[in-house]
């Protein structure tokens, strides 16, 4: 046996410390106690970049959003046993919606960290603005999580790439401050992907908010998702490309129009709409160039809304193509 490596007595106490506080707080949380919002901020912020927490069942009521570190993965015991929820007396207000996001509206915030894993947990904040904000935070996985009862946007993005958001199931995530939120708002996003998801209002609900909505993005896909909402997916007005929608219940619109139609793509598509059931008469809002629509089940009355299956936003001349067959 090689000789003993002696720790000087300073960070042994310091090791001491550290590891006794941690203790006591995982301790305190996996005995059941009422959690208070300074056990789950101490825990991430003594924990470090790369680190897994694990958070009990139970209910945690925040005051501050949580930050989380670059590699750092945030785990519940399943969304029907973990609740993070804003406290009553967390009220920022609505002042900047909708042209102006605050980050410190929202129960979670992250800025500038990739490679975070969130998952099994509910997310309540009838006050805030929304559940989740992240900009410039790639590689980021949302998964298993309930969002629930939310003013703005249920998950806001900027700048992101790499994102996958899939067996979330958001109700009442958006639209106190108009029509411009959505359960899931993207601007400038690349290579992502959405699926399994469902996005619903509770009945008797008098506000509107759109299920997907985005601006500007390319490389994505939406698949396999159940949106009942009136807007079940937006991107207007950018130059967007490579965007593919199938195999989704869409009880809304899917709107994705363009000045002009945007440019004409010779080697790829702007939008690929396939093989999706669409609910509603005024199913497609257009116009868009070097666009697909095919295998897709359109099932309205068409008496309602006079039986529109797609119409133009605005009236600037389009050159196409839009290539509908087989529908």
């Amino acid at each position: 046996m090689g000789p003993l490596t002696r720790l000087p007595l300073r960070s042994l106490l310091r090791l001491a410390t550290l590891l006794l506080g941690l203790a006591v707080l995982v301790l305190a949380i996996a005995l059941g106690q009422q959690a208070s919002p300074i056990n789950l901020a101490e825990v991430l912020a003594r924990s470090a970049p790369g680190d897994t927490v694990r958070v009990p069942a139970g209910t945690y009521s925040l005051s501050a959003p949580l930050t989380l570190k670059p590699g750092q993965v945030l785990i519940g015991a399943g969304a029907e046993k973990t609740i993070v929820k804003a406290a009553s007396n967390w009220v920022p207000g609505l002042e900047g919606l909708p042209e102006q996001d605050n980050p410190n509206a929202y129960l979670l915030k992250l800025i500038d960290a990739n490679d975070i894993k969130i998952a099994a947990l509910t997310l309540i904040g009838p006050a805030l603005h929304g559940a989740i904000y992240a900009d410039n935070a790639n590689g980021l996985e949302l998964s298993h999580l309930h969002i629930q009862d939310f003013l703005w946007s249920g998950i806001r993005t900027f700048r992101l790439g790499n994102l996958k958001v899939h067996d979330c199931e958001f109700t009442d995530a958006g639209g106190e401050a108009g029509w411009t939120g959505g359960a899931v708002f993207t601007t400038y996003i690349q290579n992502s992907e959405f699926w399994n998801n469902l996005i619903q209002k509770s009945d008797g609900l008098d506000r509107n908010f759109y299920g997907f909505k985005g601006r500007g993005g390319s490389n994505l896909r939406f698949h396999h998702n159940d949106v009942r909402v009136n807007f079940s997916l937006e991107f207007p007005f950018e130059n967007d490309r490579r965007i593919e929608i199938d195999h989704n219940r869409f009880d809304g619109v899917i709107s994705i129009p363009k000045f002009g139609g945007g440019p004409v793509l010779n080697e790829e598509r702007s939008f690929h709409i396939h093989h999706n059931w669409l609910k509603t008469s005024y199913a497609l809002e257009w116009t868009r160039n070097s666009a697909e629509i095919d295998h897709n089940l359109f099932d309205f009355d068409v008496n309602q809304d006079s039986g529109n299956l797609i119409s133009s936003f605005g009236d600037e001349p389009a050159p196409g193509p839009t290539d509908l067959h087989d529908n």
